[in-house]
């Protein structure tokens, strides 16, 4: 009779755990959305100096400011490893259709961009995609956020 109650117990905690996500990484599909504020934050701390108050570096803040008011975008990343790209930035919006990979926290995404394929990598971790890229010697960090479901 032990030994049945052992048998049981023991499937029953295979069960348990299997119920609970055997596999530990859980699938990072989903919709991610670009946040705004830590990419704003980032833009602002590449700025040389503090934000100008008057004059023509005044009126291009300005300017910056506002396309960053307007712009969004968000990535869909699809179990098959698929991804769409969506940007809206100045009034015009532009979507991409591509792949990713994912190897431990190391994130990859390739799509097309001016007609040849573009590939990005980045970190991803607790649900948040870090895509860091280089735009003419400054940084330019983008977080993306998992979207809630």
């Amino acid at each position: 009779m032990k030994k049945i109650a052992s048998v049981v117990l023991s499937v029953l905690a295979m069960t348990f755990l299997a119920s609970c996500g055997g596999d530990a990484a859980a699938s990072p599909a989903g919709k991610y959305t670009l946040d705004k504020a830590a990419f704003e934050a980032d833009i602002k701390a590449s700025m040389p100096v503090a934000a100008p108050t008057e004059g023509p570096a005044a009126k291009m803040m300005a300017m910056l400011l506002k396309t960053m008011e307007g712009m969004d975008g968000s990535i869909e990343l699809k179990a098959d490893n698929t991804c769409s790209l969506f940007m809206t930035m100045m009034g015009e919006e532009k979507k991409a259709d591509g792949t990713w990979t994912l190897d431990g926290e190391k994130f990859t995404m390739t799509a097309p961009e001016d007609g040849k394929d573009v590939t990005r990598s980045g970190t991803f971790k607790d649900g948040v995609i870090v895509i860091e890229e280089d735009q003419g010697g400054k940084k330019m960090t983008m977080k993306f956020q998992k979207a809630a479901e």
